[in-house]
Order: structure tokens, then sequence, then C-alpha cells
């Protein structure tokens, strides 16, 4: 908006769908248009060290496509001056009436909740296993990571104590929402804190995520663990507070939609404090 572009979707080559040919919208409700073009499942990519490759490699089949098409970016284009650029950035658009001095963050909130905008069906399955999980009418919420985010890029989230130590501090709820993906972390917050519930998917069998095992599920295991995560994470918006990690894709949206004072990251927590 910005920079008066408009922003198209792509869903081309989407490895998260279990059933359908379209698979954004197998769980969301559209919100702009969808471009399926098959040469976005091989040249539109965010990795950068694929993006120049590519960017070199067909340079013209690229140039020929963006000026038939009237394309102005690809993803690999802007994915670097976006992210994580305009985290708190300051922007001025007269149009909206975002004057300045007014940073991403304090606007972005209506458009994160345009986006987590799921379709019927969806929102059918996430209200019944949200129902399921018996959560009070209050609860915190606390994300661990671990799995390929270790073995893979050489980090994880921090100890439990940490978050525990940031929860004690922020609020007086002892009815936790968990979202972990190694079970030996469910089992140090159940052991070292008695006095506190736990709700968690998180299963015994699981020591961290692998998105190489999750692409090989079945497509019905692979429906059902989506599920549970588009629920756990939809329940999180709701958490009187949210206290996650740096490393796990769901503070990201959560960030957004969440108000500021409900919102806590244990690395920056603790490099402030």
């Amino acid at each position: 908006m910005e920079n008066k572009t408009q922003f198209i979707l792509t869903d081309a080559g989407a490895n998260f769908a279990s059933w359908s040919q379209i698979p954004y919208e197998e769980y969301f409700t559209p919100f702009c248009k969808i471009n399926r073009d098959k040469i976005h499942k091989r040249f539109n990519v965010r990795d950068r060290g694929v993006a120049n490759s590519f960017r070199k490699k067909h340079k013209l089949k690229l140039w020929f496509y963006k000026t038939v098409n009237g394309v102005r970016f690809f993803t690999q284009d802007i994915f670097d001056k976006v992210y994580p650029a305009y985290y708190d950035k300051e922007i001025c658009i007269p149009e909206l009436n975002i004057g300045e001095g007014v940073t991403t963050f304090d606007v972005i909130k209506p458009f994160a909740q345009m986006v987590w905008n799921f379709n019927a069906r969806t929102r059918t399955r996430l209200d019944s296993v949200i129902k399921n999980m018996n959560l009070p009418a209050k609860y915190v919420a606390i994300q661990t990571r671990r799995g390929d985010k270790f073995t893979i890029y050489n980090c994880a989230s921090p100890e439990p104590e940490k978050y525990m130590e940031i929860l004690k501090q922020k609020s007086n709820v002892k009815d936790v929402l968990l979202l972990s993906d190694d079970y030996c972390d469910v089992e140090k917050f159940i052991s070292n804190y008695p006095q506190y519930n736990f709700y968690t998917f998180c299963k015994p069998s699981e020591h961290g995520y692998s998105n190489q095992s999750f692409q090989a599920m079945e497509k019905e295991k692979k429906d059902e663990r989506l599920i549970e995560l588009l629920a756990t994470v939809d329940a999180m918006t709701r958490a009187e507070i949210f206290i996650g990690t740096e490393i796990a894709n769901p503070q990201l949206l959560l960030k957004m939609i969440m108000d500021s004072d409900k919102f806590y990251l244990v690395e920056k927590f603790f490099r402030e404090n």
C-alpha cells in the first residue's frame, strides 16, 4: 500500500494441502487475487540463494513473463527488502489517514486478521477441536521449538524454565496452552511446575518437528496434524499473554494480532532485562 503495488497471492507448489489442487483455499478464504500459473511453482521463490541463481539463469524468461503479464515483482525481488525491515518501520499512507510517527505494528492488526481468515469448513473443524480442548475462560500461551530447527539450523528455543520465569512475572494465570514439538519439553513443564495446568496436542512419540517427515505423512494424518496446529495458534490469539521464541513462525502472526503488552519473546526479554 505504501508503494502502490497490488499484492497477488500464489499457492502454486504449496506443500501444506492434503486434498485439493488449490492449497490456500483448502483452509483459508482468499483475501486478494490468486495467480496459479505453473511458472510460480518453480520461479517465484524466497530463498536468497535459489532466487539469485534463478534470476541469472532465467533472466530472459522472467523478463518476458513480467512484461507480458504486467508483473512488477516476484517474491524473490522484494523479500529481503521487506522482511524483517518492515518490523516496526515508520510508515506514512495519507490515503489511509496514517500519518508520520506511525509504525507498521501500530496499524497491522486488521490486516493480519484479514489474512487469518478460514473458510467455513475449516472454521467449523477448528471450533470443534478448540472446544474439545476444554480450555478455561482465561489462559496463557507458550510455544517451544526443537526438531529440525536444531538438527538443520543449529538453533532451538530456550529451556522451559526461561518461559516460566517470564510467565510468573507477567501473569497469575495457572492454565497454559502449550504448543510444542518435543514431548521432553512437555514433561519438563508438567513435572517442574505441578501448580500449573498444561493443555497441548504434543504426543509422547514426538521428539522434534521435521518438515521432511511431515511432508511424507499420509493425507489424512497430515490434515489432522495441520488442523491441530491451526486450532492451537487460533486459540493462542485469544490468550491473556503469549510467550514464544524468535525461531518459530507462529510468533510472527501472533505479534501482529495480539496487543504489544501481551506478547513476549524469551530471547528478546532476557536481552533487554
